[in-house]
């Protein structure tokens, strides 16, 4: 299977998350110039927090970042530190599964495999963790075919099905940059994977790692870059973004 894999530059969270709906529609509409599914990674600046579809504003403490509302589902996370990834593929592809659950598992288990090339030893999490829906953070409870290490949560990921393609969108959390979240609140409760192996462990080094992983695993990566049509869509869909942070987003 080709896998169309793009790196792009820190942006910001209203940006980072409508290139991934003008991803997501450029595959519903199958006009894709250079691969399909794709595979994107990024990361986010200035530092935001983006929360789930149905996640209530009122469940976010006031920090002094954007916040912005993914089309995924989930809780909340803050994005300072982390590794950001976004895939959009077919529902009958069968690599990425079909079902919610097995999206969620192969994403994990590639990055589990990439992790085991960097010599980090990294579980798949089989069960919810009891009071996962009470927990305002991302990070702060496990849930089923999340990745862990230490028994710390290091990769989550949520998903949205729409007209036969799935986006599913995922951190790894490398870094824990803000003191707020780093276990004063056990509802915001966020350690990075730096922290918890005791190394610095590198974006770049993460994303050669999860190439080799998928390549292990028979897939042919095809480095590529965001269409033109792809950030003319993103620019139109800022705005979206920007002026919904309260409500749920329909797309």
């Amino acid at each position: 299977m080709n896998l169309r894999v793009i790196d792009t530059e820190p942006a910001s969270g209203f940006y980072n998350m409508a290139v991934d709906e003008a991803l997501l529609f450029r595959c519903k509409e199958s006009r894709f110039s250079s691969g399909f599914p794709a595979l994107r990674f990024y990361t986010f600046s200035p530092p935001a927090i983006t929360i789930g579809r149905f996640q209530s504003l009122e469940d976010i403490e006031k920090f002094d970042v954007d916040i912005v509302r993914r089309i995924t589902g989930g809780r909340a996370v803050f994005h300072n530190g982390d590794l950001t990834y976004s895939l959009v593929a077919s529902t009958d592809n069968t690599f990425f599964g079909t079902g919610v659950f097995e999206g969620y598992k192969k994403m994990s288990m590639i990055f589990k495999n990439a992790l085991h090339i960097l010599e980090i030893k990294a579980e798949l999490v089989k069960v919810r963790e009891a009071g996962y829906p009470k927990n305002v953070g991302c990070f702060s409870s496990l849930s089923r075919y999340e990745l862990q290490v230490n028994h710390n949560k290091i990769l989550g990921s949520a998903q949205r099905v729409k007209e036969g393609v799935i986006l599913q969108q995922g951190s790894l959390l490398l870094n824990a940059k803000c003191p707020a979240l780093s276990g004063q609140n056990a509802k915001w409760r966020q350690i990075g994977l730096s922290q918890i192996v005791g190394r610095e462990i590198k974006i770049g080094e993460i994303i050669s790692a999860v190439k080799e992983s998928m390549k292990n695993m028979g897939v042919k990566i095809v480095n590529g870059v965001l269409t033109s049509e792809e950030k003319k869509l993103a620019d139109k869909l800022v705005p979206k973004y920007q002026r919904h942070q309260t409500k749920c987003l329909n797309t």
